[in-house]
């Protein structure tokens, strides 16, 4: 079970990763660049993993916690490969670029 506040803090960060979401829609209309669809996801991701996080702590009941627990590493597992594949795209395009060793400002 959680308190009153708990309750409200758990909803007002569902509203976030709602509004990240809806922010998703208007910036994926299908002509990004790999990138850019990457960053949004990794924003998503993230909102996912502090929401399920936040909601771990503040859950009294243990199987409850437990639950979220699970869901915030599912998601912090997203999160990472996400990151991989980001990484991996910008490290492509420096040498694509010719500019390995180079710091991109």
């Amino acid at each position: 079970m959680i308190g009153n506040s708990q309750h409200e803090s758990l909803y007002l960060q569902r509203r976030l990763v709602h509004k990240t979401e809806i922010m998703a829609d208007k910036l994926i209309t299908g002509g990004e660049e790999t990138s850019d669809v990457l960053i949004v996801a990794l924003m998503l991701e993230k909102s996912a993993v502090d929401l399920y996080t936040k909601a771990q702590k503040l859950i009294k009941d243990e199987k409850a916690a437990q639950v979220f627990e699970r869901l915030a590493a599912m998601e912090e597992e997203h999160l990472q490969k996400l990151y991989t594949q980001y990484s991996q795209l910008l490290w492509g395009m420096r040498m694509l670029l010719g500019t390995d060793g180079v710091t991109i400002t």
